[in-house]
């Protein structure tokens, strides 16, 4: 054997007389990792702050996300998830999200309507008072 296995195999070893010479506080650390998974878990599905997800396809890779499901002709594809999901589409591509939004009404709507929500930019008040008669 070489020294890479017998490594390996004095470590699990390692763990097993932990587990017997320890149970309690080996069976503390398992719960409180557990317990930090679940809630770690259960704040992803609140991020949404009470508003619908926004579909996205199945299929979706680790660390690639969609992209291997994508294909030669992009468009084609991202075409046939808005047939099959609707005009909103949420894509991984590797770690990026993308949103897709097919039909112009909603796309106004979130961009020229509510621009200055949607841009994550802080409203500009310089030009108010001296070049707007005020706000009027």
């Amino acid at each position: 054997m070489n020294s890479t296995s017998l490594s390996f195999l004095d470590s699990q070893s390692y763990m097993i007389d932990l587990l017997k010479e320890r149970p309690l506080q080996t069976a503390g650390v398992v719960a409180i990792g557990t317990a930090l998974y679940a809630l770690y878990s259960s704040s992803k599905d609140k991020e949404t702050g009470g508003f619908d997800k926004i579909p996205t396809p199945k299929g979706k890779y680790p660390y690639l996300g969609h992209i291997p499901l994508i294909g030669e002709n992009s468009f084609l594809k991202i075409h046939e998830w808005h047939k099959e999901l609707g005009p909103i589409v949420h894509v991984k591509m590797g770690v990026q999200d993308f949103i897709f939004i097919s039909d112009p009404i909603i796309a106004h709507e979130i961009f020229s309507v509510n621009g200055s929500i949607t841009s994550l930019r802080p409203a500009n008040n310089f030009c108010d008072g001296p070049y707007s008669n005020n706000g009027k």
